[in-house]
């Protein structure tokens, strides 16, 4: 007799493109279809919602919102009735207060959470401790939490976001065997009117304060004084995207920064890129520094926790403090001068992914966690 598939439900509330997006649906089509039934619950439209469709992944409406609201909560438990999962996992802070709260309310056995990042450790101090209260209760219905970074479960310990017993840590992966072609390196030049023998320094993220990206034009100020053959693209969207271009052009910038926008295929661009830089305040376990490394590109990143994880300074990247634009211009231009190091750097990230950031591994953490609680839940009951 066969075994009855699992239902796994994954919920988010966005469905724009960004790293929680993107591991949810490389989680989504990772998972053996031979032993679960996947659906992902998120908001109507975007990103997520046109890609599952193309990897023929159900799609669950849900509406939530960051305040008090009882619609939100009736939204997560229709999604709920209507699927009928035997695990909830839901991803993020306000997916996993609406969701955790309707799982309650509707029966759901089992619930897993994830932390993509400690991020309510940065918010206003009476936001952060009413969170954290929020968060502690929680996890009086929550079956398991995933962290994914070592640093994030230190962190969550420390403030009290997790019983140890029922914690692990699955750091993030991506499809490392995709090596998209470098052909795309002439198109961009073209269409940014970068030369053929100009330097581009790219990276890719939301255009908010967590990001750094501030200081990475500081950075690029001090360098194109010395190399006018740098050019810098940013790719992404976001709140700070008008005062970040208002701010380019005050510091007369114009020439060399190439502010691009949200793009849905923002990776395939990376080829492209002689540098990668992440200049982030904070992060989780950032996954455009995996498909940097995928990509075999040489990085400079911020020593945060989360990008400390995935770089070893002098090994497969640099590091650099954040808030730092001198040090951030030094190993930028560092590497603009030496195309061996680009190289080593390089080849050293390429191997590491291939190593330890497969999002096959990933999923097989992550089902070996769902199998452990389901056999444990069947025990209970027998």
């Amino acid at each position: 007799m066969n075994k009855r598939r699992l239902k796994i439900l994954l919920m988010t509330d966005e469905a724009t493109i960004g790293g929680g997006q993107k591991h949810i649906l490389l989680l989504a089509i990772s998972l053996d279809r031979k032993k679960y039934d996947v659906a992902v619950a998120c908001e109507r439209q975007g990103y997520l919602v046109d890609e599952l469709k193309k990897a023929d992944i159900l799609h669950l409406t849900v509406e939530m919102s960051n305040l008090p609201s009882l619609k939100s909560l009736r939204s997560c438990m229709n999604a709920l009735r209507e699927f009928e999962p035997d695990i909830l996992h839901t991803h993020g802070g306000t997916p996993g207060l609406w969701g955790r709260l309707a799982a309650r309310l509707s029966g759901v056995p089992i619930v897993v959470h994830t932390y993509h990042g400690l991020h309510i450790l940065y918010r206003g101090a009476i936001a952060r401790t009413v969170l954290l209260w929020l968060e502690r209760a929680l996890l009086r219905i929550t079956s398991h939490i995933i962290c994914v970074s070592s640093a994030d479960l230190v962190s969550a310990k420390q403030y009290g976001l997790l019983r140890e017993v029922d914690a692990s840590v699955v750091r993030n992966g991506v499809e490392v065997g995709l090596v998209k072609s470098p052909s795309v390196e002439k198109k961009l030049r073209i269409r940014l009117s970068i030369p053929s023998k100009g330097l581009i320094v790219g990276s890719i993220g939301r255009m908010h304060h967590q990001k750094g990206y501030y200081y990475l034009l500081r950075a690029a100020s001090a360098i194109v004084r010395e190399r006018k053959d740098v050019y810098f693209v940013l790719v992404g969207d976001g709140p700070e995207m008008n005062q970040l271009q208002e701010e380019s052009e005050r510091m007369g910038l114009a020439d060399h920064v190439r502010f691009m926008g949200a793009m849905d295929n923002a990776s395939e661009l990376i080829p492209a890129f002689d540098i990668f830089v992440l200049p982030s305040l904070w992060e989780g376990f950032p996954i455009v520094l995996l498909e940097a490394s995928a990509a075999g590109k040489p990085i400079v990143a911020t020593s945060i926790d989360g990008s400390k994880e995935i770089i070893r300074d002098g090994v497969n990247g640099i590091l650099v403090p954040p808030k730092d634009p001198e040090r951030l211009s030094k190993a930028i231009l560092r590497l603009v001068a030496q195309p061996a190091l680009r190289r080593r750097l390089g080849k050293a990230a390429r191997s590491q992914a291939l190593r330890e950031f497969d999002v096959k591994q990933m999923a097989k953490r992550i089902s070996d966690i769902y199998e452990s609680l389901n056999s444990r839940l069947s025990v209970s009951k027998a």
